[in-house]
């Protein structure tokens, strides 16, 4: 019988490789990791698709799909410095028959970014916003790929964007909303820029 596989056993996966840094006593409550090394990010990889692909000696469970799966092998192997395997799985997961419609569009925009293909990013994320997804993931790690690389005014509009379509389904009682409206705030603060609607908002959800 395949073994189940659900999101306890991905978690489980992660808290098996976390190593808590050497720090002074004043610093360690902070929690700071050891960044993985290439080679356990490979090894995660090799778990996470064997997961996704072996179908005769796993089945997934809960919320987990092998696109999902896919993907996050493929960020691992991005990681390690394997880029074409890394593509390889993206694409896999863009083709998977249980694949949602631009799943992988996240996961290729950070590729391009960080590769300095800003015009391919652009391609993707114009995809992406013709299509209007109703679900804040694509815009939260959209605008945290601009954001971690360098491209701070783009990840404020896409957090904008994921705030504004939140709004309009009313479904801001959502525990995601209020966290990308505290990253929108403290990115807005860091560029400077006024106080707007939603700040205001973020203040009022504070205050309470």
């Amino acid at each position: 019988m395949p073994q189940l596989i659900t999101e306890d056993d991905l978690q489980k996966l992660d808290e098996s490789y976390e190593e808590i840094v050497d720090l002074p006593d004043d610093l360690a409550e902070a929690g700071d990791e050891i960044p993985l090394s290439p080679d356990e990010h490979r090894e995660m990889a090799d778990v996470i698709e064997a997961w996704a692909t072996d179908t005769a000696a796993y089945t997934l469970g809960g919320e987990l799909t092998a696109p999902l799966l896919l993907l996050i092998a493929a960020e691992h192997r991005h990681a390690a410095g394997d880029t074409e395997h890394a593509h390889r799985l993206a694409g896999q997961a863009r083709d998977h028959a249980d694949a949602e419609p631009f799943e992988a569009h996240p996961t290729f925009i950070e590729f391009a970014l960080v590769a300095g293909d800003g015009e391919t990013a652009a391609a993707l994320a114009a995809e992406v916003l013709d299509a209007r997804p109703v679900d804040l993931a694509f815009y939260t790690m959209i605008g945290e790929s601009y954001e971690d690389n360098g491209d701070e005014a783009t990840a404020e509009r896409w957090y904008t964007l994921g705030l504004e379509m939140m709004a309009s389904t009313e479904n801001t009682d959502d525990p995601e909303y209020l966290g990308l409206l505290i990253s929108r705030s403290m990115l807005r603060r860091d560029l400077g820029l006024p106080l707007d609607d939603f700040d205001q908002q973020l203040e009022r959800f504070t205050e309470d």
